[in-house]
């Protein structure tokens, strides 16, 4: 068992209520800025819109990257779910760049290249204009298609509650979405123990 893999924190200021999630807004890859070998394909069915953005392939790793311009209507915490396929039988990386900071982003296997999955991550958002980026980073293993992320503001609740994912996170500290039944968009995670693999165990 991983222990300290993540800690859910939420700070309660007064109150009572409950947050409400606004209407998602979709982003189509085949109409993002496509750079570094990203180019719109049609190939697989099931893809969303017009088509879907290819070219994440081996020989365009640390180039290949399609970015989007993101409108937020408010600033802060937002839900983005990436929509993509993974046909290779294996979980691949890929980077997410918003507004220029980056994190590595786990893409489980699809059944086919035909069949398509969602991941979703929790992202601060500027109000009006956003870059959103979704790259074949130089330390990922990319190859999969991407079909389209949607960008969903949460609203504040009524209660006063503060996210964690929300908040300026240092020292190792991330955003994180892995394991279900979470408040907001995630919660924060990297409060481990770097010696812990190495410490000797009790008898």
């Amino acid at each position: 068992m991983k222990w300290a893999a993540g800690l859910a924190i939420l700070v309660v200021v007064a109150g009572l209520g409950t947050a409400a999630n606004a209407a998602a807004t979709t982003y189509e890859a085949e109409n993002a800025q496509l750079t570094g070998g990203a180019r719109a394909e049609t190939e697989h069915t099931g893809y969303t819109g017009s088509g879907y953005a290819g070219g994440f392939v081996d020989a365009n790793r640390g180039n290949a990257a399609a970015t989007f311009t993101v409108t937020a209507n408010r600033a802060g915490s937002h839900t983005l779910t990436i929509r993509y396929a993974n046909g290779t039988g294996s979980a691949r990386t890929m980077s997410l760049i918003v507004n220029g900071t980056t994190r590595q982003v786990a893409l489980p296997a699809t059944a086919t290249w035909q069949t398509w999955g969602t991941v979703t991550q929790p992202v601060s958002l500027n109000l009006g204009g956003n870059s959103v980026a979704v790259k074949f980073g130089a330390n990922d293993n990319g190859n999969l298609n991407l079909d389209h992320i949607a960008v969903t503001p949460i609203d504040a609740p009524a209660d006063g509650t503060l996210e964690a994912e929300t908040a300026t996170l240092s020292g190792g500290a991330v955003a994180e979405a892995e394991h279900p039944g979470y408040t907001g968009a995630g919660y924060v995670g990297g409060f481990t123990d770097p010696t812990a693999a190495t410490r000797p165990q009790a008898l």
